[in-house]
């Protein structure tokens, strides 16, 4: 575990570097770092930097070939491509602020549905059925021993 500790310590130095770098800024861990801990599952910042640099790159791409000194710039191409890069980063915030909604929506909806139960109270155990299949109402047969 002691090596899972100083990993998890590079992992913040690191993540601080970024930011210092500004790389990152102080949103990526108040917002993306905690959502996916909020909503449980581990991988979300990467599925989210995954689809967001997938779809830079095919971007950055086409952006290149259309400002080859070869070729007449397409200014109108060129703009497409620059709002579709645009696009996949507000696509990556529009992701994130759904997971946002959706948690706020399922955290009032399990607060109401608790608060039901306590008032409610403790639920009485069920009894088992019985295995012979009779009736519970029915009482069983005792024989009596001389």
């Amino acid at each position: 575990m002691a090596s899972n500790s100083g990993l998890h310590r590079e992992i913040e130095a690191f993540r601080q570097l970024l930011l210092d770098e500004g790389f990152l800024n102080d949103a990526f861990k108040l917002n993306v770092e905690n959502v996916g801990s909020m909503i449980g599952k581990p991988n979300f910042v990467e599925e989210i930097m995954t689809t967001y640099f997938r779809d830079s790159a095919k971007y950055i791409e086409k952006a290149e070939k259309l400002l080859d000194d070869d070729m007449p710039i397409n200014i109108v191409e060129l703009n497409r491509i620059l709002r579709n890069l645009n696009r996949s980063s507000a696509i990556c915030k529009a992701s994130l602020q759904l997971v946002k909604r959706e948690h706020a929506e399922l955290k009032g909806r399990m607060a109401t549905y608790l608060q039901m139960k306590r008032q409610a109270g403790p639920v009485e155990a069920a009894e088992r059925p019985m295995s012979s299949g009779r009736n519970k109402a029915e009482p069983a047969e005792t024989t009596k021993r001389p």
